[in-house]
């Protein structure tokens, strides 16, 4: 039914076009919130196509070649736009790509991706007999990528402060999350010692103004904060912290480092990630005088995060086709799109080539094809004998029926012998076969070795 739909829209389109009608000629006329109901298959896409971000911002671009054995998927971002998350789905038929009820697709389920990534360039291989896929096939691609705009940055500034979660006092030391912690309070300003440092725009806090607990103990105190990155934070950012006596420190339940020395701030490097992050620390205050004001216990912080504002969602499948800009667009009402790519024939392999010049000959052959189509390839004949030199010519690299032309060239020690064959290669570029050639040549087939 999908695909009855395309057809009509299709259909249409190109009868607006011929009335003079130019709805491809910006896209920015695509609505931003609803779905555009231009429709177009471009087949066998050679040039690069635009990654376009949040619709209309053009942030880089995907390119999609194959060698006959593995397709290549390369995204590439430009400069300031770096990708954080990749998703990726080929198909070949567009009812397979992952979708929703609502025929939006579910880029979770697509079954090539990369997340937590900070990088302009990303390439997946996919084998084409996996997908599967011949020479001649038509692909449909869907491309997205989740991207930043690096040239933008933002500060997320976090103290201590009272009405935090704090847990404790213990009399002995445990893991975070540990039940005997029992049930979080909220911090409070606690006396400040006349020997402790400070921290801009921070406060001294704990579970009490002075210690409750028998000073003489030794005690521990949990100290949970919570950040959270409306972005993609850039690493190496720092806590600064102390406590009275000793702290250690940990960022999403992994400890980063500790202090044992009250009179001096520590800095810590942490690496957070986008959304949620957990700051925790575990404090313990020393046995001490039985004067609370001399032997009292508190943290101070601070961390300052810096990060790339909120992430644009982007997607491969506006193209240019030298009439005007065209999208191919996903059904549902989210804006997302995919385009087509033709797999290419490609003759790289080990054949073995049958020549009937009189006497017949079984040579085999390494075959290498370039992206150009150019082909080179060794031999023997016979096994023991000095090699060949062969060259080979295509006339078509694209497959799109049976028949594409081929010429071969063998020169046999150089000087001693030397055949031009020509043929033809079949749809799925498993045979050749040829009549008359030169060098006496009445026939040849030569057959891939899979």
């Amino acid at each position: 039914m999908k695909k009855l739909i395309y057809l009509i829209v299709i259909v249409l389109i190109s009868s607006l076009v011929l009335t003079g009608c130019s709805l491809l000629s910006d896209i920015s006329q695509v609505p931003a919130t609803d779905q555009s109901s231009i429709v177009s298959l471009t087949k066998g896409t050679s040039g690069p196509i635009i990654l376009y971000a949040g619709q209309h911002i053009p942030v880089g671009t995907v390119s999609v070649w194959n060698d006959g054995v593995e397709l290549h998927v390369i995204y590439n971002t430009t400069d300031p736009w770096v990708m954080t998350e990749t998703h990726l789905a080929v198909v070949t038929d567009i009812d397979d790509f992952p979708t929703n009820k609502a025929d939006n697709p579910k880029v979770g389920h697509f079954p090539y991706s990369k997340e937590n990534i900070f990088q302009n360039t990303w390439e997946k291989i996919i084998v084409l007999s996996a997908i599967p896929a011949k020479a001649g096939q038509e692909l449909f691609i869907a491309a997205h990528a989740v991207v930043v705009d690096t040239s933008i940055t933002m500060e997320e500034v976090v103290v201590s402060r009272p009405g935090i979660d704090v847990y404790g006092p213990l009399s002995v030391n445990t893991n975070l999350g540990d039940p005997s912690w029992g049930t979080a309070n909220l911090a409070v300003a606690t006396y400040v010692h006349p020997s402790w440092p400070s921290i801009l725009d921070a406060t001294w806090i704990s579970t009490a103004y002075y210690t409750e607990e028998p000073v003489a103990n030794n005690s521990w105190r949990w100290f949970h904060d919570e950040i959270n990155i409306q972005g993609y934070p850039l690493a190496g950012n720092v806590v600064s912290a102390t406590a009275d006596n000793a702290e250690e420190v940990y960022l999403n339940g992994v400890s980063i480092g500790s202090n044992n020395n009250w009179a001096s701030i520590s800095n810590y490097t942490i690496s957070p990630q986008p959304g949620l992050n957990t700051l925790d620390f575990i404090v313990r205050n020393y046995a001490g005088s039985t004067d609370p004001k001399s032997n009292p216990t508190g943290l101070i912080y601070k961390t300052t995060i810096s990060y790339y504002p909120e992430e644009e969602s982007a997607w491969a499948g506006i193209v240019d086709d030298g009439t005007g800009i065209i999208e191919i667009s996903f059904p549902g009402k989210n804006w997302a799109a995919y385009f087509t790519y033709d797999v290419q024939g490609f003759l790289t392999g080990t054949w073995l080539l049958n020549v009937n010049n009189g006497v017949h000959m079984h040579d085999m052959f390494i075959v290498t094809q370039s992206q150009s189509g150019a082909l080179t390839g060794t031999g023997r004949y016979p096994t023991s004998g000095p090699p060949y030199t062969i060259t080979w010519a295509l006339t078509n690299s694209l497959v799109t029926t049976d028949g594409s032309s081929v010429t071969l060239t063998l020169d046999y020690d150089s000087s001693t012998y030397e055949a031009t064959l020509t043929g033809t290669v079949d749809q799925g570029w498993n045979e050749m076969s040829g009549g008359l050639g030169t060098g006496g040549v009445t026939s040849w087939v030569a057959t891939r070795q899979l």
